[in-house]
């Protein structure tokens, strides 16, 4: 490869104004506490407590017949696997504001963000009598019914 080639292939780095400042905040602050709560004990305390439940349960919920659940892992394509299947379950004729609007999460982190799963106006409105249900559950620990999809 020519030299000339080479230096339009190299990355470049951020301007001094953006550089220093953030090597400040890095080393004259970040690195320091890292090093108090290492030497004090608060890191090894924090890394050794259990992982708080993020995923809250479905509680006493039964999936039926109309449920479809969207089991996808974090960042990788939950919310556009739900307008798919939104889409399909509603004939491609749905309107909303946003997709949590009417697809139920029970393990989010708000439990006010998305539509509540006792809320049944999704399914009922749909001309295929289906709703989705968005979980980022493994299959083993969502709710089990061989009517639900």
């Amino acid at each position: 490869m020519s030299k000339g080639r080479a230096s339009g292939l190299r990355r470049k780095s951020f301007p001094p104004w953006v550089r220093y400042p953030s090597l400040v905040v890095l080393y004259g602050f970040l690195l320091p506490v890292a090093k108090l709560m290492e030497k004090s004990g608060v890191w090894l305390r924090l890394a050794s407590r259990p992982p708080r439940d993020r995923h809250r349960n479905f509680g006493d919920y039964q999936p039926t017949a109309h449920d479809v659940f969207a089991c996808v892992y974090f960042k990788s394509g939950t919310n556009w696997l739900m307008q798919i299947l939104v889409q399909v379950i509603h004939r491609g004729a749905v309107e909303f504001e946003h997709v949590h609007d009417i697809v139920p999460w029970p393990d989010s982190p708000d439990p006010h963000y998305a539509a509540q799963l006792s809320d049944e106006t999704a399914w009922k409105k749909s001309p295929t009598g289906l709703r989705v249900i968005k979980t980022h559950h493994m299959f083993a620990k969502v709710p089990y019914s061989p009517e639900a999809r």
